[in-house]
């Protein structure tokens, strides 16, 4: 018998295409039974209201009249979720623009079936992700930011070359939205995401709940999604403070700096002397060897370093544009 999975998505702006895509291939597998899409605010309403004609009761559209944020969409749709299709086994979480293999649900349902990891959580392998396989999973550092730790870098050897891991299930602190799998009542217990976070890191603080509970998440390397579109800070193919002083998405830039920093504190630091040591260290790094010395990149390093303070203190929500929306020189 069929598991009964519902899919949820976020898409914005004009972005129906990928959601279309999304559903062209979604709509073969047996075990998906609703196809959930929250219409954040985007431009593609109309569109998205002709794909649900044309998929009929598969697709349903949460239509919101402004895009309030990742974080948001996501809360919405899991509220909708839980009141409206409590019969259903699991809820799979994908981004628009994710274009999942045709076997990998099934490979992650497997999973479940088979688990021989206790509280056992399953994620699909995004494959522009390649990090993951050269690190055999993603743990946190204590006090690190933003993966730098002095500590770690005095004492392992940077000449020491890491493999690909073999292993088919990566262990992980963290996974993103796009790709998880969730039984319904684990789904449940976990709440809805932090609507504060906005965009970017509410995945983070919404899955390391999780692993403070004592689930494990895994990463399905065998379970494959290819991203239609790349990350702002994956497009600039360079470390991604140094993408900073050349993106154009600076929007993206500014809330994935606070609230990393904002979760970083709140869930990894456990002395804050050494955090706040970690971060002036890499900080005089980036303004060495990733700031450009013109006027445009001294202002987003101080943007930077503001986007900084206000995660240590605490300010999330939303950013008013006065404060990031600096030209590209």
């Amino acid at each position: 018998m069929a598991n009964q999975t519902v899919v949820l998505t976020v898409t914005y702006g004009k972005r129906a295409d990928y959601v279309s895509k999304m559903a062209q291939k979604l709509k073969e597998d047996t075990n998906v039974s609703k196809i959930v899409v929250v219409d954040n605010g985007s431009d593609n309403s109309l569109e998205l209201d002709e794909l649900a004609k044309q998929f009929g009761s598969l697709i349903t559209i949460i239509h919101s009249e402004e895009n309030n944020g990742s974080a948001a969409g996501f809360a919405r749709g899991l509220q909708y979720i839980f009141e409206n299709l409590k019969k259903a086994d699991y809820i799979w979480l994908l981004d628009d623009d994710n274009l999942p293999s045709s076997e990998c649900l099934s490979i992650l349902l497997r999973q479940y079936r088979s688990c021989q990891i206790e509280k056992g959580i399953f994620a699909a392998f995004r494959e522009d992700r390649k990090e993951l396989l050269a690190s055999g999973g993603s743990h946190y550092i204590p006090n690190s930011f933003f993966g730098f730790d002095l500590k770690t870098k005095l004492l392992f050897n940077k000449k020491d070359i890491q493999k690909e891991s073999e292993e088919k299930l990566l262990a992980c602190d963290t996974v993103p939205y796009g790709g998880l799998l969730l039984p319904m009542s684990i789904a449940k217990s976990n709440g809805l995401p932090n609507t504060n976070y906005v965009l970017y890191n509410d995945d983070n603080d919404y899955t390391y709940r999780l692993t403070k509970q004592g689930y494990q998440l895994n990463v399905c390397v065998d379970a494959l999604i290819h991203d239609l579109e790349s990350s702002w800070y994956r497009r600039e193919q360079v470390p991604m403070f140094q993408g900073i002083f050349k993106t154009k998405m600076l929007r993206n830039a500014v809330y994935t700096i606070r609230n990393r920093t904002y979760f970083e504190k709140n869930n990894i630091v456990t002395n804050d002397t050494v955090y706040n040591l970690n971060i002036l260290i890499y900080l005089i790094y980036v303004f060495l060897f990733y700031m450009p010395k013109t006027r445009n990149g001294w202002v987003r390093f101080v943007l930077v370093t503001r986007m900084i303070k206000q995660g240590l203190c605490g300010q999330l929500g939303p950013i008013k544009n006065t404060k990031y929306e600096y030209a590209v020189k």
